[in-house]
């Protein structure tokens, strides 16, 4: 067990290491979203006399964690030299989209033994009030890289200044939490309805296709549909697949009777990580019923001729519905020439 006083102490040799990092080329995540900028986009601010910088590759130091991700992360918390408990954070300022939904980080906190004071603790805050904090004990605190996901819904389509940061007890033990990949996720569902039969025509059944896409940037899961009208299209969650990000599902259905001015809403929802967020998306769909109509008029419609005398009518015949006619026919009983 690594003693806590003796635990990612800050030395002159550790600084002068931190300074010949060289940053390594990465896709950021959020402005940065996994320390690897130098210079970062995270402002560091400090608490306590012990303001040493915190972006870098600790994984080199005795007993300190691989990098989740890149070549550097983020180190809140721990001591300097002459014993000082070091307090510290990194904040920046964002611009959110409007279906910004969730905060997602790693972190791993490592602790040399219990404290017995319980009070030492992370923080996540937006605008300086806290969306998320976890006491790190040295007991019940977990091990390893741990992944946080906080519901940040309520701050979408706004500027905010996002931070983290090491909160210490008054005691003289200390904690060192390393942070990294920070995103901000916009998990989204769409729904499309289809008629694929054509013509609808008036008490016939007919096909829809109902096509799933996960429009969003994070796994859907627990997907579902309720419809209003095509009660046969419903599915319950767990009844259709999980959905990655991009990923599309169709299936079909039948309703067994098209009948005039059919309308039908359906609804699709999912659950987004394991806080099982909500995504739902709906579309209404107008049946396009196919009316066959035909008339035909004969004129003139009463006459008085010889027998024997020929008789001249006109025939008029009108489509009086909403699709194109083929193979039109006209008969006549008894056959007086005017069949076609």
């Amino acid at each position: 067990m690594i003693r806590r006083r003796t635990v990612f102490v800050w030395t002159t040799a550790f600084l002068i290491l931190s300074f010949f990092i060289m940053p390594s080329a990465f896709a950021d995540l959020i402005n940065d979203g996994s320390f690897e900028n130098t210079p970062s986009s995270w402002e560091q601010y400090f608490q306590s006399a012990c303001a040493v910088p915190a972006i870098g590759n600790w994984s080199t130091l005795p007993g300190a964690p691989p990098n989740f991700d890149g070549q550097q992360s983020l180190w809140l918390g721990g001591s300097c030299t002459n014993g000082i408990v070091r307090n510290n954070g990194a904040r920046q300022t964002l611009d959110l989209a409007p279906d910004a939904a969730l905060l997602s980080f790693w972190f791993n906190p490592i602790v040399g033994g219990p404290d017995p004071q319980n009070n030492d603790q992370i923080v996540a805050a937006i605008d300086q009030d806290s969306v998320w904090s976890l006491n790190v004990d040295g007991i019940n605190t977990p091990t390893g890289w741990n992944n946080v996901i906080v519901d940040i819904n309520q701050f979408a389509d706004q500027t905010i200044s996002l931070s983290f940061e090491m909160q210490h007890d008054n005691d003289n033990d200390f904690v060192s939490i390393f942070l990294d990949y920070v995103e901000i996720l916009h998990p989204a569902i769409t729904v499309n309805q289809e008629i694929t039969t054509s013509p609808v025509l008036p008490g016939e059944s007919f096909t829809v296709d109902i096509t799933l896409e996960n429009s969003g940037d994070i796994l859907l899961e627990n997907i579902a549909t309720a419809n209003t009208t095509f009660n046969s299209c419903s599915r319950s969650a767990g009844s259709l697949p999980d959905l990655a990000p991009g990923a599309t599902f169709t299936y079909s259905c039948t309703i067994p009777s098209a009948v005039e001015n059919m309308e039908n809403d359906i609804t699709a929802s999912a659950t987004a990580t394991e806080i099982a967020y909500p995504v739902v998306a709906s579309q209404n769909i107008v049946v396009p019923l196919t009316n066959l109509m035909l008339s035909i008029e004969v004129s003139p419609d009463d006459v008085s001729v010889t027998e024997g005398d020929s008789i001249l009518l006109s025939v008029s015949i009108t489509n009086n519905g909403n699709a194109g006619l083929t193979n039109v026919q006209i008969a006549t009983t008894p056959n007086i020439g005017c069949t076609f």
